[in-house]
């Protein structure tokens, strides 16, 4: 894990640093984090704003996860969330209808199959001085 994504919340004190975070939230949540790396998952919501929120919140449950060094943090970071998108069903895109978001990894197989294609092996990256 990066040392960068680690950071320590500024209200932390002794006690609420024994309290996991992550723990207020539906546990669903962090399972879809888990899920979402090996299977792209679409959620709708029935506006832009709905979804936009609820964008935020899994942003900020994906950091909490990290925080906290919870066993799902390592996949939630090789995540992300696309949208929010206009449904079928609204395809001129109005604020007040229906929007859907998806969570599925940054990196696709189809992705990874063209970098092999073109030359690209997976091997480590340089070092920066290289």
């Amino acid at each position: 894990m990066s040392n960068l994504a680690i950071r320590k919340p500024l209200s932390m004190t002794k006690e609420a640093s024994k309290v996991s975070r992550t723990a207020s939230y539906d546990q669903r949540w962090l399972i879809l984090w888990r899920d979402a790396y090996n299977n792209a998952v679409r959620l709708d919501f029935p506006t832009r704003a709905s979804a936009t929120t609820q964008r935020h919140a899994m942003y900020r449950l994906r950091q909490e996860m990290i925080d906290e060094g919870h066993p799902f943090a390592e996949v939630a970071l090789r995540c992300k969330i696309s949208g929010p998108v206009p449904t079928e069903d609204n395809p001129n895109g109005e604020t007040f209808k229906g929007h859907f978001l998806i969570v599925r990894a940054k990196e696709t197989r189809e992705g990874l199959d063209a970098l092999e294609k073109a030359g690209y092996v997976d091997r480590p990256a340089p070092s920066l001085g290289d």
